[in-house]
């Protein structure tokens, strides 16, 4: 019987023809021990590329981290504020308002920026911001979630520079303004030292021309005191637009890493 290469039998099958032959032991072993290499390389690359996501925390591909931030957040606060808050807000508007209780918090947030472009172009810098946000609940039905909106505004810095011999860079700094959906998370949220998670995403813009579009996407562990103050600390992406595309800012990306800590007080 004469035996035919791995080979030559995909070769026959892809065009339909492999009826026309006769596969001894040997070779049904050989396609069988491809088939199997092939498909452990291709899960080993696929789970590389998943792992590069959380390793390039380490190693500078920031970008990749704040997008799984920017994609865990924005699913999240999609599936639990969009289709229940705009019907909250009304009924709290138009019904008995003595049914709805009102939470705020006021906020003083310190953020620094960590980016890397393409190039070896990296972005750096850090905001300071004030965040005000509003949560409305049924009092009858009142959960561990509880949905509302962020109102955030306060004053950025951020370098665009280049790493090598003839590096160069660009400052931007300015003032910008964000608001969003906001979430609050935890089994008893009150004034009895409760632990609570808090999930932002926000969007709006800078007072620089030369900046368009910004959005924040923060996920924060905070604790709320009996005195009504609150301490966290939090993750997060930005998306900071420059319209510049000369340059440096040719080569930088947009989309940032950022660590934040948190302080203010709950009323």
């Amino acid at each position: 019987m004469r035996e035919v290469s791995p080979e030559v039998f995909e070769h026959l099958v892809k065009s339909g023809k492999a009826h026309q032959i006769h596969l001894s032991q040997t070779d049904e072993e050989k396609i069988k021990k491809k088939k199997e290499e092939e498909r452990l390389e291709k899960a080993s690359n696929d789970a590389n590329n998943f792992a590069d996501i959380f390793t390039d925390f380490g190693t500078g591909g920031t970008k990749d981290a704040a997008l799984v931030i920017f994609a865990i957040v924005g699913v999240v606060v999609v599936v639990a504020w969009i289709p229940y808050v705009p019907v909250l807000f009304y009924d709290y508007a138009t019904g008995d308002k003595e049914k709805f209780q009102i939470s705020q918090m006021a906020t003083l947030q310190g953020t620094t920026i960590i980016g890397e472009g393409d190039e070896q172009t990296a972005r750096h810098g850090g905001l300071l911001g004030a965040r005000y946000s509003v949560f409305v609940e049924e009092i009858e039905k009142a959960s561990s979630i509880k949905k509302g909106l962020s109102f955030e505004s306060g004053y950025y810095s951020t370098k665009e520079d280049t790493v090598s011999v003839d590096s160069s860079e660009v400052r931007r700094e300015g003032a910008y303004w964000l608001v969003g959906p906001t979430l609050m998370v935890g089994d008893k949220i009150d004034f009895n030292n409760s632990i609570f998670a808090k999930l932002d995403l926000m969007g709006g813009t800078s007072f620089d021309r030369d900046l368009g579009l910004v959005m924040k996407a923060d996920f924060s562990a905070n604790w709320l005191f009996r005195s009504g103050f609150t301490f966290g600390a939090g993750i997060g992406g930005l998306y900071l637009h420059v319209k510049d595309d000369e340059g440096v800012l040719a080569d930088a990306n947009d989309i940032a890493l950022t660590f934040s800590g948190i302080m203010g007080y709950a009323f």
